[in-house]
């Protein structure tokens, strides 16, 4: 094995380092995929597509609307119950701008679909 080899034994500099090396990694790598789900998560919650959060001022639709909420925002229940409880219809997409009738679906049914 190429002049390697894995020991228990107290004092073997290079499986304690090599131990050590894989220990900061295997850290980095956990920190990165944390932050990467609690972004997404926040995107959820907030109901933020990651290009509608990044470039919102140069989208068509978001330049007219200020402030830090998305305006297709839900509440977070209802945002969550839309991504994680898909229904089997197509979803009615939400138009900044157009008076349409409000939606008379109540949050329980929508988490009844989930059951």
């Amino acid at each position: 094995m190429n002049g390697y080899k894995l020991s228990t034994k107290q004092g073997n500099s290079e499986s304690t380092g090599c131990w050590i090396v894989m220990q900061i990694v295997c850290f980095f790598g956990l920190l990165f995929l944390l932050s990467l789900l609690g972004m997404h998560l926040y995107f959820i919650i907030t109901n933020w597509t990651t290009w509608e959060y990044l470039k919102r001022w140069k989208i068509w639709y978001l330049k007219a609307h200020k402030g830090e909420r998305s305006p297709f925002d839900l509440g977070v229940i209802r945002n969550i119950t839309e991504v994680f409880c898909h229904k089997n219809y197509p979803m009615d997409w939400v138009i900044i701008g157009l008076n349409t009738q409000p939606n008379t679906q109540t949050i329980s049914d929508e988490l009844s679909m989930c059951l």
